[in-house]
């Protein structure tokens, strides 16, 4: 599974349920993961905008993105309960 930013709705959808919504900063927290991971893989937005062709580079999948949850520390401790419940990819 390719990771995208749309993908962090799915995501969310994933660790949610309808009556409890991601609060901002645990949306903050996912955004700045997805990004980190993109960046490990070479894909930036300083690295489009010098280079259009690295929009062909392969993107993260759903395990880096997991792989990279793990090594972010989070922010407060409803997060870091989240976090924790994910399981580590092997």
């Amino acid at each position: 599974m390719l990771l995208c930013f749309s993908g962090l709705t799915g995501l969310a959808l994933l660790v949610t349920d309808e009556e409890t919504p991601l609060t901002r900063s645990e949306e903050a927290y996912l955004t700045a993961v997805a990004r980190a991971t993109y960046a490990e893989k070479g894909i930036t937005g300083e690295a489009i905008r010098a280079h259009a062709e690295t929009t062909l580079l392969p993107a993260p999948t759903l395990a880096d993105f997991i792989e990279r949850l793990h090594t972010i520390p989070a922010s407060s401790e409803s997060m870091r309960c989240s976090h924790d419940a994910i399981p580590n990819v092997v």
